[in-house]
């Protein structure tokens, strides 16, 4: 459940991201809506080469915490950005961010679940998932309200979801 709830609070800003980046290029003036998605992905795909590995040299929550720092500087340099260049910067590290979480996050579900109980394990956490991408996606349309003025408070706000599961990890107690 510990687990979950940090995956929970991470795709609350995937959500949101994924939600209002069209918009955002659009006020950009960026004809190419996807080119975020593009380079993320990218990035994203590279970095998963070697992101499991270093988790399994240094550990699932310090490289986890990597990830979701990296995860709130995206956030942070998207609400700040004003040009493409910013744009396509905070594409590349929302992509090494997503590209150290997602194989963590799931390594950490194996480590932790006993294997009798390991498709509970991973139901509950693509559950978690799924809801919060989509609780991320109406929160953040709810604080943009359609004026472009509010798409910085929206990525703060995604930026203060992953702070909120960071400090789940940091000062998480070993019984959890």
């Amino acid at each position: 459940m510990f687990v979950a709830l940090v995956f929970f609070l991470y795709c609350l800003s995937f959500g949101g991201v994924y939600t209002l980046v069209p918009d955002f290029s659009k006020h950009l003036e960026i004809q190419n809506k996807g080119l975020f998605f593009s380079i993320s992905v990218g990035v994203s795909t590279l970095s998963r080469i070697w992101a499991g590995k270093f988790s399994d040299q240094k550990g699932r929550i310090p490289v986890l915490k990597i990830g979701l720092l990296l995860n709130v500087l995206s956030l942070v340099l998207l609400a700040n950005t004003t040009s493409a260049l910013g744009f396509s910067l905070s594409a590349m590290v929302y992509g090494l961010s997503t590209g150290i979480n997602s194989p963590v996050i799931f390594a950490w579900v194996t480590d932790r679940s006993l294997s009798h109980l390991k498709g509970r394990a991973f139901s509950t956490l693509l559950l978690a998932m799924e809801i919060g991408i989509g609780l991320g996606g109406i929160l953040a349309s709810l604080i943009y309200q359609n004026s472009a003025i509010n798409l910085s408070l929206s990525f703060y706000f995604m930026a203060f979801t992953s702070v909120l599961a960071l400090l789940f990890l940091t000062f998480k107690k070993s019984n959890w």
